[in-house]
């Protein structure tokens, strides 16, 4: 696009200031507004058209100007071969002439950043070698080649793009790397899933990808071992996963409170170290069932839910 749209730029400023110059209106005319800040010979230009030069809106005479002064720095060269352009655009068909000047507008209603932006990887294109420039256009010719709606998907996708962190697009890639590497059974299956996805009812959604969100926040060293414990849970039995799962539906049908202290108990089992969880297993088995009793009783009543007495 950026490249499509620089070649744009130039036949604009073509246009503008060739038609300019042909405009032969008397001198004499009142000076309209904008004209005090231009110098000399550019004042001349502007009255000579100033009809038209009181039509424009500040920004296009801001345009008109920085155009004029392009024009003004060209070897002789350059604008022989800047007219032979405009002359090109002038033959062109008028539905053709009509996309150049729409995606022209485009361009002048870009922020001046993302215009910056575009210029840029223009200039980055141009310092490829020939063979790289010529991989970029035929993706564009594709994706021209595309449906309306494909190619809104694309640019939507792309937008996306722009607006991640470097951290979301190292996500992203490696999401990317991790597809390509499936098999097309696998690739299948995903797909079944996220067609489940789409059918569950809105809440149901939300929660998902509320928990996706939480996933992607945890530090590195918290996903791999949450990777790393669900690969040890696909390993077990069929009646060893069931329990686990059944675990699960308990404590998802317990009060919030209830939940919170049990998550703190699992936090702090987490961080003792081998010796330190022995040791409060073997104190566990060698409790009768009344003295394990009185042990959750007194841990209940504990203000906050606190114990140092995880269960193992």
């Amino acid at each position: 696009m950026a490249r499509r749209l620089a070649g744009h730029l130039r036949v604009l400023a073509l246009i503008f200031l060739l038609g300019l110059a042909g405009l032969e209106t008397a001198w004499g005319q009142t000076p309209g507004p904008g004209l005090e800040n231009l110098t000399p010979e550019e004042r001349a230009v502007a009255e000579r058209n100033l009809e038209r030069w009181q039509r424009m809106t500040p920004e296009e005479r801001q345009r008109a100007v920085e155009n004029y002064r392009r024009w003004k720095s060209m070897t002789p060269e350059e604008r022989e071969a800047a007219r032979e352009t405009f002359r090109r655009f002038r033959q062109l068909p008028p539905e053709e002439r009509a996309r150049i000047l729409r995606d022209i507008q485009h361009w002048n209603e870009l922020p001046a950043q993302r215009r910056q932006e575009l210029q840029q990887a223009y200039e980055r294109f141009q310092r490829l070698p020939p063979e790289g420039r010529e991989r970029i256009l035929e993706r564009l010719r594709q994706y021209e080649s595309l449906p309306p709606e494909e190619r809104e998907r694309i640019t939507r996708n792309w937008e996306r793009w722009r607006k991640m962190t470097p951290e979301e697009r190292q996500r992203a890639v490696e999401n990317y790397r991790r597809w390509k590497s499936m098999t097309p059974e696998e690739r299948e299956a995903a797909r079944e899933t996220f067609r489940r996805f789409r059918q569950l009812p809105p809440e149901e959604r939300a929660r998902i990808l509320r928990d996706i969100q939480h996933w992607n926040e945890l530090p590195a060293q918290r996903r791999q071992e949450l990777q790393q414990a669900y690969e040890r849970f696909q390993r077990l039995p069929p009646e060893g996963r069931e329990r686990i799962l059944e675990r699960l539906r308990q404590y998802e049908s317990l009060p919030p409170e209830e939940r919170e202290r049990i998550t703190r108990n699992w936090e702090r089992w987490r961080k003792m170290t081998p010796e330190e969880r022995q040791q409060l297993r073997e104190r566990w088995q060698h409790m009768t069932p009344e003295e394990r009793e009185q042990l959750r009783e007194r841990h209940r009543q504990e203000p906050g839910g606190r114990s140092d007495r995880p269960r193992p």
